[in-house]
């Protein structure tokens, strides 16, 4: 059994692989890693079967069968048993580093570890966690990194109060002058995805790579928010002030209902779709209304739209952990990855071009699970180099 020279040793090569698995690895420490990793064919083998994650592939594999909203389903029903957070996960993973890279030797220095000075392991996670963290802009530019938690916004006479989710009030009512609107703006970084209430009850949920800029004081008669990437709005009802989102080439009005926005940048399609209640949405002169289960999807580059039926349970998913993909092409697929992993996905080839699939990602899967599963159920070769990812 291969073992380490020194503690020290020890413990980095234990932070750079569980934070290849937790996927918050900087390209720095990347390119440390894939160094130990080519160094000889023993550390490629411990590595292969570290990051095999046997138990959790030959799980989520099963949904990757004929029935796959059913074993969706059940995948969730057990996960909710399992209330694990990311950082669990990570400790989790560092514990299960130890016993593979140490063996006997780990057993033999446990007295001794818990007098190690200070937690190396630790603190390495969470310097690389903090570029993992939603960022609320306050409208003087300040920038304040946010909790895990979430945010609760509370209305005072002078505006805005920031309290943490349970209570604890970490932000000062803002002082500007209110005579006109002044907007906030909460950002939330790739591998990451948040919750949190506005001031007067709604409540939103972000994906990864998204944006929504909300006014520090709603006015008397609206409420209106700007927002980009993907986000789900439960709306507090208000009948004196209708709720607006105003998104790429579209507004969607409301009184109080609960919809998904998708609205990347870099995606030719912004599609909403309706969980509960009715939505009226404005694309120039033209008004749709969305009844619950009903998908708008606008195509920028033609204008083109298009309204179906779709399974608000799939859409919705990646509030609960997970992206469901049912006979999706590789491209839609790459477009969603891409935005939680961090990563340029190039399609090459016809093979690639063509191929479909089917299955449930776990947003705390490292990106190479997902790659692996891909390749056996398709004819398509992938590898990855930096955050650059060929699938072909």
């Amino acid at each position: 059994m291969w073992f380490l020279n020194n503690r020290k040793q020890f413990f980095e090569l234990s932070g750079l692989i569980s934070g290849f698995l937790a996927g918050t690895l900087s390209e720095q420490r990347r390119e440390e890693l894939d160094s130990w990793v080519d160094e000889s064919e023993e550390h490629r083998v411990l590595f292969g079967r570290i990051c095999a994650e046997q138990t959790m592939r030959e799980k989520i594999h099963n949904y990757c069968e004929e029935d796959v909203q059913s074993a969706f389903h059940d995948f969730l029903q057990r996960r909710r048993q399992l209330t694990f957070r990311r950082r669990i996960y990570r400790w989790a993973a560092c514990a299960v580093l130890m016993l593979l890279l140490s063996g006997g030797w780990l057993q033999w220095q446990a007295i001794q570890l818990e007098s190690f000075p200070g937690n190396v392991l630790s603190q390495e996670l969470e310097v690389a966690d903090s570029s993992r963290r939603p960022v609320l802009t306050l409208a003087s530019g300040e920038r304040i990194v946010i909790p895990e938690k979430g945010l609760v916004l509370e209305s005072t006479v002078a505006g805005q109060q920031v309290m943490a989710e349970n209570g604890f009030p970490y932000q000062h009512a803002d002082t500007f002058s209110y005579s006109e609107l002044v907007y906030n703006t909460v950002s939330v970084p790739p591998m990451c995805d948040f919750y949190f209430v506005l001031s007067d009850g709604t409540k939103v949920w972000m994906n990864a790579a998204s944006s929504i800029r909300y006014p520090v004081k709603f006015a008397a008669d609206s409420r209106t928010v700007y927002a980009s990437g993907e986000v789900y709005l439960e709306v507090a009802k208000d009948s004196r002030r209708p709720f607006s989102v105003v998104v790429d080439g579209m507004s969607i009005e409301v009184l109080g209902t609960c919809f998904n926005v998708r609205a990347y940048l870099h995606e030719n399609e912004t599609k909403v779709v309706l969980s509960e209640g009715k939505i009226a949405t404005r694309v120039g002169e033209k008004k749709y209304t969305l009844t619950p289960g009903n998908q708008l999807s606008l195509e920028e580059s033609s204008g083109k739209i298009d309204i179906r039926k779709v399974d608000v349970a799939d859409v919705l998913a990646w509030r609960r952990g997970f992206y469901v993909f049912k006979k999706c092409n590789l491209t839609e697929v790459a477009s969603t990855l891409q935005y939680w992993y961090d990563v340029e996905i190039v399609l090459k080839g016809e093979v690639a071009a063509r191929t479909t699939y089917t299955g449930v990602v776990n947003k705390e899967e490292a990106i190479e699970v997902f790659l692996a599963r891909l390749e056996k159920v398709s004819d398509v070769k992938c590898s990855r180099k930096g955050k650059v990812v060929m699938i072909q």
